[in-house]
């Protein structure tokens, strides 16, 4: 879907195969026998062409630095036997209650790593970077569990074009 622009709703008119169930496959669930035949018909593809091997295991974490507002996104870089660390600043402006923009700078070796890696799993890292930067501003802004409300925040990567992200909580 990826490499060819296509949204879950331009593959579900195309293949009557149901919006949850091509969410779940985007999300990493397997395919049936049947959704798997029926997504080969769509795209003219074979099984094999579905199942890519990436090189790269990646982890993701974060530590605050000594500026307020300024983090550093470590990524652990696992490439068969050689491992590697990129550490990549990042910074959190609060505008408000409900509002934050997130913007990368000294991003370059990540972009890099980024752009070898196969389009399949760039929405996977950028969930899981956002995930790992949620947290933080979930922290900073004090939000528990059982609080309620919402929560908007812009992320400025070099590897997206910028993207808004809103969160209820």
């Amino acid at each position: 879907m990826a490499e060819r622009q296509l949204s879950i709703l331009d593959v579900h008119k195309g293949t009557g195969i149901s919006r949850s169930t091509l969410t779940n496959l985007v999300n990493g669930r397997t395919p049936s026998a049947v959704t798997l035949d029926k997504l080969c018909l769509f795209f003219h593809v074979t099984p094999a062409d579905f199942y890519v091997y990436s090189p790269y295991e990646l982890t993701f974490t974060t530590s605050e630095t000594h500026m307020d507002g300024e983090y550093k996104l470590f990524t652990n870089v696992l490439h068969y036997q050689d491992e590697t660390l990129i550490s990549t600043d990042f910074f959190i402006r609060t505008i408000d209650d409900a509002h934050n923009v997130v913007e990368f700078s000294n991003s370059e070796t990540l972009l890099d790593l980024f752009n070898k890696i196969d389009i399949i799993f760039h929405n996977e890292i950028k969930q899981r970077i956002s995930s790992e930067i949620e947290r933080i501003i979930m922290v900073n802004h004090n939000i528990k569990e059982n609080n309620s409300g919402n929560l908007e925040v812009v992320y400025r990567m070099p590897w997206y074009e910028s993207y808004s992200k809103h969160y209820s909580y």
